[in-house]
């Protein structure tokens, strides 16, 4: 009778068991999306200008350069390879120290004590207009490494300047207010702004950096804040900082 039972037992679990061993596993025929931002990104770009300033010109370096945020549209070509556009507005900011060095010229020749700061700042519409490598894929198939270049084409909207002084206003020897002037319009400015950038970094964070081949003001246009009419200065070209893409 054991017998019996045991020879019924084996008859069930062993053609079973054959049974789940010719059972493979469905496979995954389609591929894992790429994510949105693959070929979109809402990107923010700070550069700073570097190079020595002109001669009579006292540039702050730590804040004078651009800031821009624009939308990057990419158009695939393969699976690591994008042509991309990014329209953008870019505010450019040339930002004055107060010197008491008589040598200052520009953007005035005052050297006062209670002056805080001069500035100006330009608005462009921009196109830069690129190629992008996307390398070291992770196991969803998102970019983990970029390289990008191209050239920006930019046009000039509009410009202002504003310059801050301290105000002794009850003329006790203390500074307890400000005296702010803001001019809008700044004109001699060049209408185009171009010239090659490129990026390296993650896909989120990247290197940015830009060669202004154009001038920031027009090249024969002369100002007067000594008595004597100057050329305007020469701006360094490269400008370097970074990028974040969302």
């Amino acid at each position: 009778m054991k017998k019996f039972l045991l020879s019924l037992f084996l008859l069930g679990i062993v053609p079973g068991a054959l049974l789940a061993q010719g059972n493979e596993a469905e496979r995954v025929k389609e591929r894992i999306p790429v994510a949105g931002n693959e070929r979109n990104d809402v990107i923010f770009s700070r550069t700073f200008m570097l190079g020595e300033s002109p001669d009579g010109v006292f540039l702050s370096g730590s804040r004078t350069g651009s800031s821009s945020i624009g939308v990057s549209i990419g158009i695939p070509v393969g699976k690591a390879f994008e042509v991309k556009f990014e329209p953008r507005a870019t505010w450019l900011k040339l930002y004055y120290d107060p010197t008491m060095d008589t040598s200052k010229v520009f953007p005035s020749a005052i050297t006062d004590e209670d002056l805080v700061f001069e500035k100006q700042r330009a608005f462009y519409l921009e196109v830069p207009i690129g190629f992008r490598l996307k390398l070291a894929r992770n196991s969803r198939d998102n970019y983990k490494f970029l390289l990008e270049g191209g050239f920006n084409f930019g046009l000039n909207l509009g410009a202002s300047s504003k310059s801050r002084f301290n105000v002794d206003l009850d003329n006790d020897g203390n500074n307890d207010s400000f005296s702010t002037i803001k001019t809008n319009g700044v004109n001699n400015l060049e209408l185009l702004r171009y010239g090659p950038y490129g990026r390296i970094g993650t896909n989120w964070i990247q290197i940015y950096g830009f060669y202004r081949l154009s001038d920031i003001f027009e090249s024969d246009a002369t100002f007067n804040t000594t008595g004597t009419d100057m050329n305007f200065p020469a701006f360094p070209a490269l400008e370097l900082g970074f990028s974040i893409s969302l």
